[in-house]
């Protein structure tokens, strides 16, 4: 490590957040402060700041664990560079969550090529086994994680990733996403649950995104006994599968994965449908942040970003009339904020020409005063 390796971090790591104030005030002097990180690593002095806690609410309720930008560049190097190469070497091509050329996508596009397949060899005869688990995060247990890291990793790089863990969490359970190295662990954690379900169970048609997993079988019987499998599996790591989320329904009926309703249907093709609360959601949010462009506290660049980035999530379903029509929905309420705004802006410039008239006559009347006392001195 030295001061190329944290500098290269410190850049990937402001990208897309230089407007927030920590992360613009490191960028200020970013050469210099980059290097007083590397002398404090050097010298042992390095002591990381304490962690901020809160709650988001969205798309679910979850508690979020955010480190310093200075330690975020420091993990970014140790994330990068030592532990996502060696932890990702073993994954299988089904763990499609936080990684290099996959993701949401990625995943939804597995699942199709998943139910293509099948659908060639049995038709809709088949069955879907959807396992989620429960409180993934907040269930995980620090000797476990650890215990994962320390079979992958060489010691130095073991000590440096167990320190920034104990820093962070307290207890002996949970680890609140938020950071980086979490997101990993996270990955990372059910890696042998992976391997057992594609190389014991033999699934063929399976895919996984963080902790949600889909299973595809023609037998059903088979499919609850893999359930009960993977249950053991996960009971091994402390955890469980969530007892309402998890179960298994026939591809006819359709079933519920990545936030859209899929079906096959009898000719093959497959719908994927957005759930309800996806289209309020995109309402409710857009409208919000039209209201602050309104009011000038949003930029129309900022608007058109979030709506850009959620008719491309619809766009990996069966969505060509709806993103259409919440597309017409967004120019057609624009145009009103648009002369909000323009409203609002010209009673900004009124406002500021009349506070300038106000001092211009108080300047006038200032200059009279000091005239009248100047001409009375001379009198006297």
């Amino acid at each position: 490590m030295d001061f190329e390796d944290l500098y290269e971090s410190h850049l990937k790591s402001q990208r897309g957040v230089i407007w927030k104030g920590s992360v613009a005030r490191f960028s200020l002097h970013g050469a210099e402060e980059v290097n007083k990180l590397v002398q404090e690593l050097e010298s042992g002095k390095y002591k990381p700041k304490p962690p901020v806690q809160f709650t988001i609410t969205k798309p679910k309720k979850r508690d979020i664990l955010a480190v310093s930008y200075r330690d975020r560049v420091y993990q970014r190097w140790i994330n990068d560079a030592l532990l996502y190469p060696v932890m990702t070497k073993s994954f299988v091509r089904e763990n499609a969550a936080c990684q290099i050329g996959k993701g949401t996508k990625f995943a939804m596009d597995l699942m199709k090529r998943n139910l293509r397949r099948f659908y060639i060899n049995h038709g809709l005869d088949g069955y879907f086994l959807q396992i989620d688990v429960e409180h993934y995060y907040q269930s995980t247990l620090h000797s476990k994680v650890k215990a994962m890291f320390r079979k992958k990793l060489d010691d130095e790089t073991y000590n440096m990733v167990a320190a920034i863990l104990d820093g962070q969490y307290e207890g002996e359970i949970g680890h609140n996403p938020g950071s980086q190295m979490v997101q990993i662990a996270g990955i990372s954690f059910l890696d042998g649950v992976d391997h057992f379900i594609k190389e014991k169970l033999r699934i063929k048609e399976y895919a996984r995104v963080m902790d949600d997993m889909g299973l595809i079988h023609e037998d059903p019987e088979y499919l609850n006994y893999c359930r009960s499998e993977i249950a053991r599996e996960l009971k091994n790591l402390g955890l469980r599968c969530h007892p309402k989320k998890t179960k298994i329904v026939p591809l006819a009926d359709g079933f519920t994965f990545l936030g859209f309703k899929w079906r096959l249907t009898e000719t093959g093709k497959i719908i994927l449908t957005p759930k309800s609360e996806t289209i309020k959601d995109f309402k409710k949010t857009t409208e919000k942040l039209m209201k602050m462009y309104a009011r000038g506290e949003r930029t129309r660049r900022c608007v058109e970003d979030s709506v850009n980035s959620r008719l491309a999530y619809l766009a990996n379903g069966t969505t060509w009339k709806l993103r259409k029509r919440l597309t017409e929905w967004y120019n057609e309420r624009m145009m009103y904020y648009e002369q909000q705004r323009e409203s609002f802006l010209q009673s900004q410039r009124n406002e500021s020409a009349g506070t300038g008239h106000v001092r211009q006559h108080e300047g006038q009347a200032g200059r009279i005063r000091k005239e009248i006392r100047r001409k009375r001195s001379r009198n006297v």
